[in-house]
C-alpha cells in the first residue's frame, strides 16, 4: 500500500466518523463557541446579580448606620435634658 493510499484511507475514516458523529470539525467549534458563549451570558447574569445584592447590602447598611446615629444623638439630647433637669432639680431646692 502507498503513502498516498493510506493517507486516502485513513481521512475516508475519518470522514465516515465524523459522518456518523453528525458533526464536522467546524460544526463541533460552531457548538462549542455557542456553549462557551452561553456559559459567558450565564456568568455576566450572574455577576449582575451579585452587584445588584451588594448594593442593597450596601444601602441597608447606610440605613442602618444613619438609624444608629439619630439614635445616638437622641440619646445624647436626653442625657442633656436629664442633666439640665436635675441641675435645676437640685439648684432648685
Amino acid at each position: 500500500m502507498t503513502l498516498r493510499r493510506a493517507i486516502v484511507l485513513s481521512l475516508g475514516s475519518l470522514l465516515a466518523v465524523t459522518a456518523m458523529a453528525g458533526e464536522t470539525p467546524a460544526s463541533q467549534a460552531d457548538r462549542q463557541k455557542v456553549e462557551v458563549d452561553r456559559k459567558v451570558r450565564q456568568q455576566h447574569d450572574q455577576v449582575q446579580q451579585l452587584q445588584q445584592d451588594v448594593a442593597r447590602q450596601e444601602a441597608k447598611s447606610r440605613d442602618a448606620a444613619e438609624r444608629g446615629a439619630r439614635q445616638d444623638q437622641a440619646i445624647e439630647d436626653l442625657r442633656r435634658q436629664l442633666k439640665a433637669t436635675q441641675a435645676t432639680g437640685t439648684t432648685g431646692h
